[in-house]
């Protein structure tokens, strides 16, 4: 898959002017940040698709009850994908005065390999980063 900035989405180009391809592990955790950072509704092909940032998960006043439904979420797209073998852990750090949040998952691979990810909101997505 061709590789992908991860601030600002656009691809990136080495300094041939070619494309840059992801290495597998780059490849699966891309592909988890594009699915864990659309947020429901916004893609124009399906509606259904995504997590429910905006429409449901940042309205929970509750924090624990807000980070309950983020891993319930969060789970549910791992899962889903075809080259995660397992969810080992998955942590999530939030300050909802400030709309703000920190995700850290460990995953096996289902060639073994283990990944640790750690995810900021800044990085989440463009409706999750003017949501403050």
């Amino acid at each position: 898959m061709i590789k992908f900035n991860i601030m600002t989405s656009d691809v990136v180009i080495n300094s041939n002017g070619n494309l840059e391809i992801n290495s597998y592990e780059e490849n699966i955790v891309q592909r988890i940040l594009f699915k864990i950072s659309l947020d429901k509704g916004d893609w124009f092909r399906d509606k259904e698709i995504g997590i429910p940032w905006t429409s449901e998960i940042f309205k929970i006043k509750n924090q624990k009850e807000q980070e309950e439904k983020i891993k319930t979420y969060l789970k549910k797209e791992l899962q889903n994908d075809e080259d995660i073998e397992k969810i080992n852990e998955i942590n999530i750090e939030s300050d909802i005065q400030n709309r703000k949040f920190n995700l850290f998952f460990n995953i096996e691979c289902k060639n073994g390999k283990d990944l640790k990810i750690a995810l900021g909101s800044e990085v989440i997505s463009y409706a999750l980063r003017s949501y403050r």
